[in-house]
């Protein structure tokens, strides 16, 4: 990484780790979307374009990769975003759905 700027982390479907998953990652924190099953073979295309899929959330950048067994992920630097403006977001989302900025682990 060039820099400590905000980024895309993107893990590819893999054997191990069927389905992939994407994150976005501040200077701060770190948000990954999981997806709750095999979108083709549990929701279909129709209903994941209509409707979306069960997902769920990881804050912890360690254990993220543990997740995915340590493999290498793709990494997308976000270079038109800053680093304040998605902390801000990011930190109305957590108190919007009641998750105490205590119980995220900070970067």
């Amino acid at each position: 990484m060039s820099n400590n700027g905000p980024k895309s982390i993107i893990w590819l479907p893999a054997n191990e780790n069927k389905f992939g998953h994407a994150t976005i990652q501040t200077n701060r924190y770190h948000m990954s979307l999981w997806p709750d099953g095999d979108v083709k073979a549990d929701y279909g295309a129709l209903r994941t374009f209509t409707f979306g899929i069960p997902g769920s959330l990881v804050f912890h950048h360690e254990w993220d990769y543990a997740l995915e067994n340590k493999r290498e992920p793709v990494i997308i630097e976000l270079t038109n975003f800053s680093n304040r403006r998605l902390n801000e977001t990011y930190e109305c989302f957590l108190h919007y759905n009641d998750v105490t900025l205590s119980g995220v682990i900070s970067l």
